[in-house]
């Protein structure tokens, strides 16, 4: 990785070859001859990022941060059920008895959220 050439003076890119070996496409920094991700200065910057987006990019942790806390301990249960389900060590029958239950839970938990918007809303026009 050649981090210490100059960057290219007419496109204003990173001087940095990627570990690919294509020449990495980022905007250098300003002043700077390579982007955010290999300028020496920003190495440990750079990497506490990967590490946090990688954390938060797993479908799991999107899912879990969009549950609503009254249905996380039923996601909790169904992901165990699945993975019971996949080992071999829950009744296939059963897993599917659980992801029914929960879907008409997850439907109950709407239906009393629309019910509070509803209310909200009806507060709002009597005013």
């Amino acid at each position: 990785m050649t981090n210490q050439a100059q960057a290219d003076a007419s496109t204003g890119r990173c001087a940095a070859t990627r570990a690919d070996g294509t020449p990495c496409r980022a905007h250098a920094l300003p002043g700077r001859s390579c982007c955010w991700a290999h300028d020496q200065d920003q190495q440990e910057r750079a990497a506490e990022a990967r590490r946090r987006g990688g954390q938060n990019r797993g479908n799991l942790a999107r899912i879990r941060k969009a549950t609503p806390d009254a249905l996380k301990e039923a996601q909790d249960r169904l992901i165990e059920a699945l993975r019971a389900v996949q080992t071999g060590d829950m009744d296939p029958r059963i897993g599917t008895a659980m992801a029914t239950i929960s879907s008409a839970l997850v439907k109950v938990h709407e239906a009393g959220e629309l019910a509070v918007r509803v209310e909200e809303l009806e507060g709002r026009l009597e005013q």
